[in-house]
């Protein structure tokens, strides 16, 4: 059975950065060449990619359509195939109200940046 492991949001600000920068240097693209398609300051991707800023939607939304990322290549590697749905059902008996509030406003954040994707 996967087990569920919850983080800070402080912790899922640096994964998200740094998910953001191995992506972009997978791709030999250089930090002004990947905000540029972005249509976002060099200096604030950087702050992005060192965790010190946590994006809204929308700019997450600017990063994934301007260079062609899947939104869900941002919250894991594409080798690791995670049903995140099944370790929540298997876990759903350890979760608190204040748990199932963060993962619900995560999916409906998702879902919101899956459409605006498909949208552009």
């Amino acid at each position: 059975m996967n087990n569920i492991e919850f983080i800070t949001d402080k912790e899922f600000i640096i994964f998200l950065g740094e998910r953001i920068k191995s992506i972009r240097m997978s791709r030999n693209i250089s930090q002004e060449e990947f905000a540029e398609k972005a249509g976002i300051s060099v200096s604030y991707l950087s702050q992005i990619e060192n965790g010190h800023k946590n994006p809204r939607a929308t700019i997450l939304c600017k990063i994934c359509t301007g260079n062609d990322i899947q939104p869900n290549q941002l919250f894991s590697d594409s080798e690791e195939k995670i049903n995140l749905l099944e370790i929540i059902k298997n876990n759903s008996s350890d979760l608190t109200l204040h748990d199932t509030n963060v993962i619900m406003d995560y999916f409906v954040g998702l879902q919101n940046l899956l459409k605006a994707s498909h949208k552009s």
